[in-house]
């Protein structure tokens, strides 16, 4: 870590080029210009720097001369604490560059966390775009929230939106939040919307809104509002340049820490010291660190942290894009509202949980820990759909009773009307909640029926319809009332790599127990590479627990070679046994016993390797997607049978 000052030339080279990795939005265009003035030093307005004089006037007076300029430009000195009484100081200012070259900071507040806008154990912190920016409200005055104004139904790609009720500041040049459709059931503040993105206002003309670049997700005016606080599910626009609160353009913070407050008396030693970034275009850390505290990242556009030490990391909502590289969290908390997150040779020795609304990657990395209610190794207990979830060379250690690496869950909703031959109702609000269907519904994704067959291919998400919640898509098979389809959390992942470390490694399958009842509606990769014409699984995929997998080939194969090797047979009292089946038809093709060690080879006119309890019965069924299931169910023993397969044929 740099410990010595920058000089002005270094500092902003070094600042312009870690901003400039992130990619900047149009909406800010100016955000890679060198700083304007010089480099201020906290010193500069009086602070003292010792951690135990009151440092709030110098920094605050440091903040107003930049609020004005429109640009921070700080260096602080090395093995300083600096002191402060309000967290949002810095929120507000357009562009900021700071240089901590090692300092510190902590905020002296005492007492309990206030009832009010202000919080007392956070170190640093920029205001969410629902709220005031904050820098000036002293003593904790608490203001009313802004989710903006209501929006009618718009489409993506459409270039203007029509504004109706609602609270809101909106003038042409304005920065914007257009979003919608809330995770139905979720508490907590702020909203977090499914369907969310960044605009600038061209031009306004009565109520009608231009745009300055088209949307990209279609808006619907009759999604459902929660019952919860703050459930917000229709569309609405957020100016992010109002009178009270302005968005920052681009944060860059280098070689900074944060230090608890010890004067905050209420419990949860997570959250002293923590350093809240909200409401930015672009930001980035590099080299920061907290000394017990942690980091929460929410409402931005995009973010790369590098280098960065925290006890306790949040991504949390309406962010587009997040990466983490090179960083050591304690542990990392899920947020539900991101679209994509990366973790680039991240470190993780405590909890982990994660979810992204499009693109999770894991690359890389070491994962250690494991949350005392989770059942699985990674995610926690996540319960949020990942449109694409990627695993790749990261390493993972094994403490039982763990012995997955990802939980399989699906979400149902039961069919209550078929209302026409594209629209199904799925009963009243209450029962759409309860079921947290909306956690998972994506347009485009297929529903599925309890034998695994894909029934609907949602095109509208769940909206209103007088009294009932309805979905509209296109039917794959005929659906009936009371008829239940599900949708998976996790229906494309990859798994590429993965090391397992600890006694219990070798067990560990790439899911755990789920929904046995409903046959495996996820496209696996994992982790050996299929290839036209072939399939291949092991042990490491099927759980060993009396649950269907399934493999989807992609077209129609006649197989023409099966190969299983049993590499470490099964020593229980149970008649362990692996079925091969195509799905739909009515007998199996192989079954071949686990306690018997040894490689079997299939082809129509040769049975090598078969023993007497192993059971052939056909190849000439074509297979388009292959059931693999160990049976009985043999639970999470350590006799558990290791084993490989291969399935090679050619287009019927």
């Amino acid at each position: 870590m740099n410990q010595s000052l920058l000089s002005r030339r270094s500092f902003i080279q070094s600042a312009v080029l870690a901003a400039a990795s992130v990619g900047f939005s149009p909406a800010s265009s100016q955000a890679q210009d060198h700083p304007q003035g010089e480099i201020v030093r906290p010193e500069m307005f009086g602070a003292i720097g010792d951690g135990k004089s009151d440092d709030s006037d110098a920094l605050y007076a440091m903040a107003r001369q930049a609020r004005a300029r429109g640009t921070l430009t700080c260096a602080m000195t090395a093995g300083k604490i600096y002191t402060h009484r309000n967290p949002f100081f810095l929120s507000g200012i357009e562009r900021i560059w700071i240089e901590g070259n090692g300092a510190r900071i902590v905020n002296l507040r005492g007492g309990k966390v206030d009832r009010t806008f202000l919080v007392n154990y956070s170190a640093l912190a920029f205001a969410d775009c629902f709220s005031t920016n904050g820098h000036n409200l002293y003593h904790g005055r608490s203001t009313p929230h802004d989710f903006g104004a209501l929006i009618g139904s718009a489409k993506a790609g459409s270039s203007s939106v029509a504004v109706y009720s609602g609270r809101t500041t909106l003038a042409p040049g304005a920065r914007v939040l257009i979003y919608g459709f809330d995770r139905i059931s979720i508490g907590g503040y702020p909203p977090s919307p499914r369907f969310f993105e960044y605009n600038e206002v061209e031009d306004i003309r009565g109520n009608v809104v231009r745009l300055k670049n088209g949307l990209r997700y279609d808006y619907d005016a009759d999604w459902l509002d929660g019952t919860i606080p703050n459930g917000l599910g229709r569309p609405r626009i957020l100016s992010l340049d109002r009178p009270d609160f302005r968005q920052s353009r681009s944060i860059v913070i280098r070689n900074l820490g944060s230090a608890p407050n010890e004067r905050w008396t209420a419990p949860g030693s997570s959250r002293n010291g923590r350093l809240t970034f909200c409401g930015f275009d672009n930001l980035v850390l590099d080299g920061v660190f907290t000394d017990g505290g942690g980091i929460y990242i929410s409402q931005g556009g995009t973010a790369e942290i590098n280098r960065t030490r925290a006890n306790l990391v949040e991504t949390d909502k309406v962010l587009d894009r997040v990466v983490y590289r090179d960083c050591v969290f304690g542990s990392h908390a899920q947020g539900i509202g991101c679209k994509e997150l990366i973790l680039d040779n991240v470190a993780v020795t405590g909890e982990f949980s994660a979810s992204a609304i499009e693109r999770l990657a894991i690359l890389g990395g070491n994962f250690a820990g494991h949350g005392s209610g989770a059942s699985t190794i990674l995610m926690g207990n996540n319960n949020h759909a990942i449109e694409k979830l990627e695993i790749r060379g990261a390493r993972f250690s094994v403490k039982p009773p763990r012995y997955a690496l990802l939980p399989y869950r699906l979400r149902s909703i039961r069919i209550s009307k078929v209302v026409d031959s594209q629209t199904l109702g799925i009963g009243s609000q209450a029962a759409y909640e309860t079921s947290h269907f909306s956690r998972v519904a994506s347009p485009g994704m297929t529903l599925y029926t309890k034998d695994g067959a894909a029934a609907l291919r949602l095109t509208r998400m769940p909206y209103r319809l007088g009294k009932d919640v309805c979905i509209q898509g296109k039917f794959l098979s005929p659906i009936e009332i009371d008829d239940l389809l599900y949708a998976p959390e996790l229906p494309d992942v990859t798994v590429d790599g993965a090391i397992y470390s600890g006694e219990n490694a070798y067990r560990v399958t790439t899911f755990g127990l789920g929904d046995t009842t409903v046959p495996f509606p996820t496209q696996l990769t994992d982790p050996l590479h299929p290839q036209p014409g072939r399939l291949q699984f092991s042990s490491r995929q099927v759980p060993s627990n009396g649950m269907k997998s399934f493999f989807e080939v992609g077209f129609r194969l006649r197989p023409q070679r099966i190969v299983v090797d049993v590499v470490k047979p099964y020593t229980g009292a149970l008649p362990a046994q692996l079925s091969l089946k195509s799905l739909g038809s009515p007998a199996e093709i192989v079954r071949i016993d686990l306690r018997a060690s040894g490689t079997r080879e299939i082809t129509p006119l040769r049975h090598a390797g078969l023993i007497a309890s192993d059971v052939f019965t056909t190849m000439d069924d074509v297979v388009q997607r292959l059931q693999v299931q160990v049976m009985p169910a043999l639970g999470d023993q350590t006799d558990m049978p290791l084993w490989t397969a291969s399935l090679d044929g050619v287009a019927a």
